[in-house]
């Protein structure tokens, strides 16, 4: 149990954490990143962990680097860093589309984010799909206005809006 079948001439060696419960098959080398899926770096840091994360240049951006932090638990994410070197995949790369049609209330293909597999990239690509141009940017500015406002101040906002 725990070992593999020796080659001739070569002893079988231990595999390690194999057939053994409880125990992790690898743990990480580095204890800061414990806890952490493959390739996230420590907070503020890029993938290699000598450059700082490329922050958001918009809106747009802002919003696709916000829903793949909530989606893959990893804070923070450049713009520039790819999504599946931060443990995504494509169950994962799913529920991200979802959300991103639900924000922008935008069709937007599932290859959209194997193709672009940056915010940055797809947040391009969002802004090339748009069926009315500048659609992606109004839609981000208003969802982060309204984010911003307090539930008080959304709701006097939609009671006036609807007296109007």
């Amino acid at each position: 149990m725990g070992r593999r079948r020796a080659r001739p001439g070569r002893p079988a060696a231990r595999l390690h954490g194999a057939g053994d419960p409880g125990r992790p098959r690898r743990a990480a080398a580095d204890p800061e990143r414990q806890g952490r899926p493959a390739g996230a770096a420590g907070p503020g840091l890029g993938r290699d962990r000598h450059h700082p994360v490329r922050r958001p240049r918009d809106l747009v951006e802002a919003a696709v680097v916000r829903i793949w932090e909530e989606v893959l638990g990893v804070h923070p994410i450049g713009v520039d860093t790819d999504f599946f070197a931060l443990g995504g995949h494509s169950l994962l790369a799913e529920r991200v589309l979802a959300r991103i049609r639900a924000y922008f209330q935008l069709e937007a293909p599932t290859r959209a984010l194997f193709e672009a597999p940056t915010a940055a990239g797809l947040a391009a690509a969002l802004t090339a799909l748009e069926p009315v141009p500048g659609q992606v940017a109004a839609v981000a500015e208003l969802r982060a206005q309204i984010e911003s406002m307090s539930p008080e101040a959304v709701e006097l906002m939609l009671a006036e809006e609807g007296g109007r």
